[in-house]
């Protein structure tokens, strides 16, 4: 946004706290006399620490004070008027401010104001809450300037914001879809490379308990393999499952444990033999699986995925008429490696 729509968006919202702030305005007792501008000790109450990307309330305070001389800031005082900020971000893009005065007599006067920029909304409920408390405040007249020493800078106002993806700047659930490729320990005579393609269903939250629910269709083959008596072809078609109910976030990185499931057929082929014949077997297998993920841009990620499961059926081939001599048998645990890289859809 440039310098110019920025100021105009301030003074839209600006004028709409003056025109709030004269409907409520002060509330006094009946028939009290005041002295002639005496000062005003205010009680504050506001949010700490404040929502992300809002003003402190050191800020909060300074542009209250400095609409009025009369007025003071007395976290502890009894007997001034006391001054309730609530402060929501419903969305990035988004502030609810909540206004809420209490006057010495009792009486109460609340206030909501809605807005983009989380500064513009203090800034005008600073106003807001000054003219309710100052009657002898002007309308559009300037701010009375604060009184800085010399030799003394004014205290700099110092805000952090970590590092975060699009996935948690908005709270949902999120639709991704990618491709990958690694290779497979355990499930063939070889280590032998593999394919997938995936989709990803994730649901955002804040903190860890951010679930992640991933299906990919996965290829992989051996080719030719030579063993005693000839040679053997074998290949994989799966389907894998990852459900991930946690992700630790620090800064674009996610980092995830899952469960993992792997259903499928293994297929197995016998070469320079006669015959040759190819036999067909179900492939099921569960274990467990992490994935390292870096976020990039706005829709944009890599991740590195390794697993280890244990089949449920072990397998055995064999060339016939010989039973006796094992060509290959799945072990006991199998594993995987993979890359992929993937883009936010939804």
């Amino acid at each position: 946004m440039s310098r110019k729509r920025a100021a105009h968006g301030v003074r839209t919202l600006t004028a709409l706290a003056v025109g709030s702030a004269v409907a409520f305005g002060p509330v006094s007792p009946a028939g009290a006399q005041a002295p002639a501008n005496p000062s005003i000790d205010v009680h504050v109450e506001y949010p700490d620490p404040p929502p992300l990307e809002c003003p402190t309330s050191a800020v909060f305070e300074r542009e209250l004070t400095s609409r009025s001389a009369r007025l003071r800031v007395a976290h502890d005082t009894a007997t001034g008027p006391r001054l309730l900020v609530r402060l929501h971000r419903p969305t990035k893009t988004d502030t609810k401010g909540e206004l809420s005065i209490r006057y010495a007599d009792g009486t109460q006067a609340e206030r909501t104001l809605d807005g983009k920029a989380c500064d513009s909304v203090v800034d005008a409920l600073a106003l807001m809450s000054a003219m309710a408390l100052d009657p002898t405040i002007v309308p559009g007249a300037s701010p009375a300037p604060e009184p800085v020493e010399a030799s003394v800078p004014p205290p700099a106002t110092v805000t952090y914001a970590p590092a975060t993806s699009a996935l948690d700047l908005e709270p949902g659930f999120h639709v991704a879809g990618g491709l990958g490729g690694g290779a497979v320990l355990g499930v063939m005579p070889a280590v032998v490379p593999d394919i997938a393609a995936f989709i990803e269903l994730a649901q955002a939250k804040p903190g860890v308990f951010s679930q992640t629910l991933r299906a990919a269709v996965d290829y992989s083959t051996s080719g030719a393999v030579g063993v005693p008596g000839g040679g053997v072809a074998m290949a994989r078609t799966a389907l894998l499952v990852d459900a991930c109910p946690v992700r630790w976030a620090p800064g674009p990185l996610r980092l995830s444990p899952c469960a993992h499931a792997e259903a499928g057929v293994l297929s197995a082929g016998g070469v320079l033999v006669t015959p040759a014949l190819t036999v067909v077997r179900p492939y099921l297998s569960a274990g467990l699986l992490g994935r390292l993920q870096f976020v990039f841009g706005t829709r944009f990620f890599v991740d590195l995925s390794g697993d280890v499961t244990a089949p449920f059926v072990r397998d055995r081939f064999y060339f016939e008429p010989s039973p006796s001599t094992t060509l290959f048998r799945e072990p006991f645990v199998t594993g995987m490696l993979s890359l992929g890289l993937g883009v936010t859809i939804l």
